[in-house]
């Protein structure tokens, strides 16, 4: 007997998928022979599914074997109105399970274009011969319950009437199976939809959004983060700033789902995202003992798309200030900035006390605060060794470097006092106290000889240097980082003061009795396919 195979395509919100079943040995088979992308799309004003593209990507899964009403017509020809899916137009009667024709006459909605409801599992009919002769075989369309909740819940192992099922795909839903609907005004209020199931059961349910949020973000993000590591990284931080409504409008179908999130935190008067990490990078990097009383500063260059989202928050420049250098490649730049004076351990108390946005202007000359230092106040003074070196950085990168960061971290200081003040003697020793060091910062250490701070002359001696490196040592005082985003920032600071740990450990234990040798860095190089500065190796 030939073989039986069982082709379901299931279309989901984001993404769709042909799966191949058939029994093999007594036992179900299945494998994903075909998945697609799929999403809203803008028409005539109005968000709605691409039919078309999703049928081109039905008939390319089923030319891999060799859903919905309108796919099924496409396919066979034949019309059949599924009442699972049916039930969502809001145009089904709960009473009668099928039109509600005098809810079409009240809206002017022509009746003649509805068909009969049929029940998922009803044969539609075989493929039209053009959709046969193109994927090369003839077999049967059956009626699915085309919403998709509605095959899950009939898929749900479960028996009794008092079950709660959640559905979880691009967004969940949650709900219970009932005989009755509940058309109740406490349901309306509470947001509880009706939708049919199969043999005519109510589906009681209600969305919920945030797996959709959650799903946009990470294909925003840069790094391809897991569920779980996502679950991981939002239990790190010791609190919440904001809060949002995941069920808010702005979510359904926003460009950016990050700044949609930024957007509803702004009108809703709470902390947007970005500004809470910087927060917990200065919360942190207090805790690591790297900011002694007013010590260390840190600056953020602020996507245009971010400060849009935050405009109602902001007011306009009260007084413009010398910046004490020229910056013309960051005019009209946002930037949050530490203040002068002010303690790290107070930007995640009242950052609106510790901190600035500031607008640099059309001439790169001068900066004004639009938010923040509410009880007076500057910004940092390293302000123009931060900018020198934005401006630097953001040249070198292609925009992509938005982090400078100024600590005092107290190995790293230490050897300033007994290490040549050289960028090869401090790279090579440092380099030498861990294998991962020359990974994390291959291009080497800057050096920068003991200046005051604070004015022209060591901002461009630091700039100069970070022409070559990404971190910058000044001699008797601390250390200059710069990075794509907060985590790369903070991870390469406390990657070079453990490095001066680990050497300052040595050096008190009398000094090295072996080494990493030049031949290891060459190999280490190689294997991890990193660009290592061999000037700093001889």
């Amino acid at each position: 007997m030939p073989q039986s195979y069982y082709l379901a395509i299931d279309i989901g919100a984001s993404s769709g998928r042909h799966i191949l079943g058939w029994i093999e040995n007594g036992k179900i088979r299945i494998e994903e022979i075909h998945r697609f992308q799929n999403g809203l799309v803008g028409r005539n004003g109005h968000l709605c599914w691409d039919v078309d593209h999703l049928f081109h990507e039905v008939v390319e899964g089923l030319k891999r074997c060799r859903t919905l009403n309108h796919l099924n017509y496409l396919l066979t020809g034949v019309m059949k109105n599924e009442y699972t899916n049916a039930t969502t137009t809001q145009l089904v009667s709960a009473e009668t399970q099928d039109w509600d024709y005098e809810l079409m006459d009240m809206l002017g909605i022509p009746k003649e274009m509805f068909g009969a409801i049929a029940m998922p599992k009803t044969p539609v009919g075989a493929l039209t011969e053009k959709i046969a002769a193109e994927v090369g075989f003839q077999t049967e369309v059956v009626l699915p319950a085309t919403h998709d909740t509605g095959s899950a819940v009939m898929a749900v192992p479960s028996t009794s009437d008092d079950s709660i099922y959640l559905s979880s795909g691009t967004w969940s839903l949650m709900g219970i199976e009932r005989l009755i609907p509940d058309c109740s005004e406490v349901s309306q209020r509470h947001n509880f939809t009706n939708e049919g199931g199969c043999h005519y059961r109510y589906r009681y349910l209600k969305n919920i959004m945030g797996m959709w949020i959650m799903q946009n973000l990470r294909k925003e993000f840069r790094h391809d983060y897991t569920f779980e590591e996502l679950y991981q990284l939002a239990h790190i931080g010791r609190y919440f700033a904001s809060t949002v409504d995941v069920n808010d409008a702005a979510f359904l179908a926003p460009q950016s789902m990050r700044a949609a999130l930024q957007e509803y935190c702004g009108r809703t008067g709470q902390e947007t995202p970005e500004t809470e990490r910087f927060q917990r990078l200065t919360a942190d990097a207090f805790q690591k003992g790297w900011h002694e009383r007013n010590g260390g500063n840190l600056t953020y260059r602020v996507p245009a798309e971010e400060v849009e989202a935050v405009k109602g928050s902001l007011h306009e420049v009260r007084a413009w200030q010398p910046i004490g250098n020229t910056v013309p490649g960051l005019a009209g730049e946002y930037f949050l900035v530490t203040g002068s004076g002010k303690y790290m351990r107070n930007v995640e108390l009242a950052p609106e006390e510790n901190a600035a946005l500031i607008q640099v202007d059309a001439a790169g000359e001068n900066y004004g605060i639009v938010w923040g230092l509410v009880g007076g106040g500057r910004p940092t003074s390293e302000l123009p060794t931060h900018l020198a070196a934005h401006e630097l950085k953001k040249e070198m990168t292609n925009g992509t470097n938005r982090i400078i960061y100024h600590a005092h971290p107290t190995n790293l200081i230490a050897l300033t006092f007994v290490l040549p003040l050289e960028d090869k003697a401090f790279t090579r020793e440092l380099w030498e106290m861990a294998t991962e060091d020359p990974v994390i910062f291959p291009e080497g250490i800057g050096v920068v000889p003991w200046m005051v701070p604070g004015g022209k002359e060591i901002a461009d001696a630091s700039v100069k240097l970070m022409e070559k490196y990404r971190v910058v040592v000044w001699a008797h005082h601390g250390l200059f980082v710069c990075g794509d985003d907060f985590d790369e920032a903070f991870g390469l600071m406390d990657t070079v003061e453990k490095a001066a740990m680990i050497c300052v450990k040595v050096l008190s234990m009398g000094g090295k009795k072996q080494t990493i040798p030049r031949e290891g860095f060459v190999q280490l190089a190689k294997d991890f396919h990193i660009a290592l500065n061999m000037d700093l190796l001889d």
